[in-house]
């Protein structure tokens, strides 16, 4: 049987990763003009606090939402 990682650990890999690449979204999202981002109900300053924050921040928020109840 060939050797795996710890499930925790690919858990936590795939966390960051998503976490990577909505950031990189929030980034695209602001090369739109601001009438572009009004059709999609988005604001400018908010895109911007979230493209620039860190990956730690980001995926605490991300814990905090999906959280179970």
């Amino acid at each position: 049987m060939p050797a795996m990682w710890p499930i925790e650990l690919q858990e936590a890999a795939v966390e960051w990763f998503k976490v990577w690449r909505k950031r990189r979204l929030y980034r695209r999202l602001l090369r739109l003009s601001d009438r572009q981002l009004r059709a999609r109900d988005l604001s400018r300053p908010c895109l911007m606090e979230k493209a620039y924050m860190p990956l730690r921040q980001l995926l605490a928020e991300q814990r905090e939402v999906c959280k179970p109840r």
